[in-house]
């Protein structure tokens, strides 16, 4: 719980300092904030890619199988 609301209000800090900055200078930052999170969390990463791989994977055969599907119907065949 502790933990959360420091990290929420290290988030809201920097979004606000953020938004006081001029917008080249907020994106170079962001940009740079983004890096060292994607550098400093490779694990986490890892395990996301992991789960939006899975996830990719699951719904690109949803589609294939609706497809197969409506293929078949669209032939006359039946489906049980």
């Amino acid at each position: 719980m502790m933990q959360e609301r420091i990290e929420y209000w290290l988030v809201v800090g920097v979004a606000r300092a953020l938004g006081w900055m001029p917008r080249g200078m907020a994106r170079l930052l962001a940009g740079g904030i983004a890096w060292t999170v994607y550098l400093a969390l490779g694990r986490l990463r890892r395990v996301g890619e992991r789960n939006l791989e899975l996830a990719l994977r699951a719904a690109q055969f949803r589609r294939e199988k609706s497809g197969a599907a409506r293929g078949l119907s669209q032939s006359g065949l039946a489906i049980g």
